[in-house]
């Protein structure tokens, strides 16, 4: 018969490896992330050896003002837009799934994506000379009452996971054809600058966005990161959560907004990348288990190398024509959403 003092030491023993095993894993995918990153400084029309590279980012070299330029103003915004837009969109697909309890949700399947760009293409059309910042506001209130909406629609006596997914789809579908029906008002150069940006790149940013979102981003991850064990505890369905303390629609409801708000600041600036909600948080689960307090980090930095590979492999297989990184995240993530759909996964 095991001892107290034995069962504590065994229950110490396996909490500290999980917690290595933990720190590996966001070692690793920090580690990828620089390694991906690098690269993505190094190729393009005019290469720069990856010794140099490294060497700059450092600050151990940097005399050739040609490369301090092409790294610094317009390779390496590029890679913090793709870690922040994948890093928001995972994290925001976790939480998704964590509140509906379905594991096929994230902002695009569930039309939020379409609702945010479809405002944004409206307050353009409105204020075309508005200040930036307003973007991710619209984005946000456009988010939020399409994910109003399908919860309304979908709603009969409860919301199905299954209910919620084609009602979202639905409903992104139409909000993509109205948003296609009023950029036919605008003028030729906006319509085109319009569908540049709703293509999901990562290419056309600069430093003020950059810092915009970096705010937007970290204060939303951070607050999910702070209250992600209320996220596992509000899975468990109302009377559980209610009876472990949790406030439960308070929770849910600064879930959603978080969620939302997270969307809608990457589409505000780097237009519609699909699915990246949906493969990161799986990827996610399955290297860290299903404790949201591991899973919301993990997802975050999933997320940010699944669009930095997505940007790069656009990059190589587009040659002069790059391919958006939100067509590359399509192509693969779609037959994995069909995949999961035919096999019925659910928490």
């Amino acid at each position: 018969m095991m001892t107290p003092g034995a069962a504590v030491r065994r229950s110490f023993t396996g909490r500290l490896r999980v917690d290595a095993r933990f720190l590996g894993i966001l070692s690793a995918l920090i580690v990828l992330t620089l390694m991906v990153g690098a690269f993505q400084v190094s190729y393009g029309d005019y290469p720069i050896p990856i010794l140099e590279v490294w060497r700059m980012l450092l600050g151990l070299g940097g005399e050739d003002t040609t490369q301090v330029t092409v790294i610094w103003m317009f390779r390496v915004p590029r890679i913090a837009l793709a870690i922040l837009v994948g890093s928001a969109l995972s994290v925001a697909g976790a939480i998704m799934q964590g509140l509906t309890r379905n594991s096929l949700a994230a902002p695009d399947i569930l039309g939020v994506s379409a609702g945010a760009a479809g405002a944004v293409i409206g307050w353009l059309i409105i204020a075309p000379g508005s200040v930036f910042a307003f973007r991710p506001l619209a984005a946000f209130f456009g988010g939020m009452a399409t994910a109003i909406l399908i919860y309304f629609l979908a709603w009969r006596g409860g919301a199905s996971p299954l209910r919620l997914i084609l009602v979202g789809i639905g409903i992104g579908a139409l909000t993509s054809t109205v948003s296609s029906l009023v950029l036919l008002i605008g003028e030729y150069e906006a319509q085109r600058n319009m569908m540049v940006w709703l293509s999901g790149r990562v290419s056309i940013t600069n430093w003020d966005q950059i810092r915009l979102l970096t705010v937007w981003t970290a204060t939303l991850i951070g607050a999910t990161t702070l209250f992600a064990r209320h996220l596992n505890t509000i899975s468990l369905g109302q009377e559980v959560a209610t009876g472990l303390g949790v406030p439960f629609q308070l929770m849910q409801v600064l879930f959603a907004a978080i969620s939302v708000a997270l969307a809608a600041g990457t589409v505000a600036i780097a237009g519609l990348i699909g699915f990246v909600g949906l493969m990161g948080p799986h990827i996610a689960r399955r290297l860290v288990g299903g404790q949201n307090a591991r899973v919301v980090p993990t997802a975050a930095l999933t997320g940010g190398v699944l669009v930095l590979a997505a940007d790069l492999l656009g990059r190589l297989v587009g040659g002069t024509s790059e391919v958006p990184a939100g067509i590359i995240t399509s192509v693969i993530g779609a037959p994995i959403f069909f995949l999961l759909l035919a096999r019925g996964m659910r928490f």
